[in-house]
């Protein structure tokens, strides 16, 4: 008897653990941007930059894709909203004979609630190889849709006041790339005279906030005082140059409120002495009234 039982157990054992539910091993949901990961892959891109956030109903996500061959890389980004059950692109830039990259604003890997109510700020840099000619395109995503904002010349993400929140440095030409003063036997390129400008977020808004950073332009200022202090205006080999650090004293007092101080000091740089040969005195003439009309200068300055 006790042999029987023992066999009906032993012969039940196995069908009892079959009877048993099976456990289903969870696997990860594939994610909708696969397809278009490999799509791009078969024509040689790689994604180079990523930086990606949560947005209602999905991802927001942006992504440098490069590919080598030719004399150099190429590169493309898009921007893409990634729902449950796919993707859309909500912009390209092609960048094939421009290099491109991810603000710093994206350093940490994430799109950004820049303007404070609940949109994400994305930026990236176009640099044109050969010409120095650098971009920031700004864009702003809300309720589904992105939005074109703005391009600054040379621009870049900083965090001008220390408050650990990101503010937008440009830097612009007033006078053009190309703005030269031609006299008789004397000839100066300014290329390098920057206007910088500082924008920020306020109300919701990217407008031009210099006036409230006076702290970040009278370091600059001074900066740029002891740089020229070290120049000998009379004989240095590049007048360029110094010309270009003047110019930016008179910028950068007009970003906060000092233009007239600023071309006070900038004329008092440039004095014309009486020892000075005629053709050098008519030279610092022409190269004032030539300022005067490009920047605007009131004639009572």
């Amino acid at each position: 008897m006790i042999r029987f039982a023992l066999a009906v157990l032993l012969c039940a054992a196995p069908a009892a653990r079959a009877a048993l539910p099976s456990a289903r091993i969870p696997t990860a949901r594939a994610d909708p941007l696969d397809s278009e990961l490999r799509r791009l892959a078969q024509d040689g891109w790689r994604p180079s930059e990523k930086a990606s956030s949560r947005v209602r109903g999905g991802r927001l996500v942006a992504i440098i894709y490069s590919k080598e061959g030719g004399t150099r890389v190429s590169e493309r980004l898009y921007v893409y909203f990634v729902g449950r059950k796919g993707f859309n692109t909500l912009h390209m830039y092609p960048g094939s004979s421009v290099d491109l990259s991810l603000a710093a604003a994206h350093g940490d890997g994430t799109i950004p609630d820049l303007a404070g109510d609940y949109s994400r700020i994305l930026a990236y840099r176009t640099i044109f190889p050969g010409i120095g000619q650098e971009k920031l395109r700004v864009f702003r995503y809300a309720g589904g849709k992105i939005r074109h904002l703005a391009d600054f010349d040379q621009g870049r993400f900083e965090d001008v006041d220390g408050d650990k929140t990101w503010e937008i440095v440009t830097q612009d030409r007033p006078l053009g790339k190309y703005f030269m003063i031609n006299c008789k036997s004397f000839y100066t390129m300014a290329d390098k005279a920057f206007r910088t400008r500082v924008y920020a977020w306020r109300d919701k808004r990217l407008v031009n906030a210099s006036r409230q950073y006076e702290g970040y332009f009278k370091t600059r200022i001074e900066d740029v005082r002891g740089q020229v202090s070290g120049i000998d205006a009379r004989s240095t080999k590049d007048y360029g140059r110094f010309l270009a650090l003047t110019l930016q004293l008179y910028f950068d007092s007009a970003q906060i409120g000092k233009a007239r101080e600023g071309w006070g000091e900038f004329r008092t740089l440039y004095p014309v002495k009486a020892t000075d040969p005629k053709p050098v005195k008519r030279c610092l003439e022409q190269m004032e009234t030539e300022l005067r009309d490009r920047l605007n200068i009131p004639k009572d300055w």
